[in-house]
């Protein structure tokens, strides 16, 4: 492993180069994925799908990715769309919202790690508000759409959807840095 390897993955809360996201909650280990973040916040005690999703602004493309906890070969990888469009990093992150709870069984509860307080902002607009909150003018309203009815979809079959939490960007939380590499993966394709 080349010293630009080692700090990138330093710098992702990966030092040892390989892929550290198996969770283990016996033993020592488990007092390290505890202390996480997502460890204190409960997290690995959710009953459902946990999923941990990021979107990236990249040279010309942008593009968003998602990771499940439960299904460790489980990733998805999303292109969103082009630099002339726009490089707010609101559409990725809501594009790897979007697509997280089409891959998820409707029935099975979901818990959905992000790290942008932009889209959970966006998302917390649906809730509770009544016919009052509307689409009209939205940048983003094609991606709020499918996301509205998903969670509509998932509501009517009685799953707990969308227990959203926020995490912070680039600490070393596992499951956060495995969502960084898959956004910025999927950005990072063939324009």
């Amino acid at each position: 492993m080349t010293n630009k390897q080692k700090l990138t993955c330093a710098k992702h809360g990966n030092i040892s180069g390989k892929d550290e996201t198996n969770v283990v909650l016996q033993g020592l280990e488990q007092h390290f994925w505890r202390g996480t973040e997502a460890g204190w916040l409960g997290c690995y005690d959710f009953a459902g799908e946990i999923w941990a999703g990021d979107g990236s602004v990249y040279k010309c493309a942008i593009g968003a990715g998602s990771v499940c906890l439960q299904r460790p070969g489980c990733s998805l990888l999303v292109r969103v769309g082009r630099e002339e469009e726009g490089v707010s990093s609101l559409r990725p992150e809501l594009a790897a919202i979007a697509r997280t709870p089409q891959a998820t069984p409707v029935e099975s509860d979901l818990l959905y790690l992000c790290d942008s307080e932009a889209a959970l902002n966006k998302m917390s607009r649906w809730i509770g508000s009544g016919p009052h909150t509307t689409l009209a003018g939205d940048a983003n309203a094609d991606i709020m759409i499918s996301i509205i009815e998903c969670v509509r979809a998932r509501v009517l079959r009685g799953a707990r959807t969308f227990s959203m939490f926020k995490v912070k960007a680039h600490l070393g939380e596992p499951l956060e840095c495995n969502m960084s590499q898959h956004g910025r993966k999927r950005s990072e394709m063939q324009c």
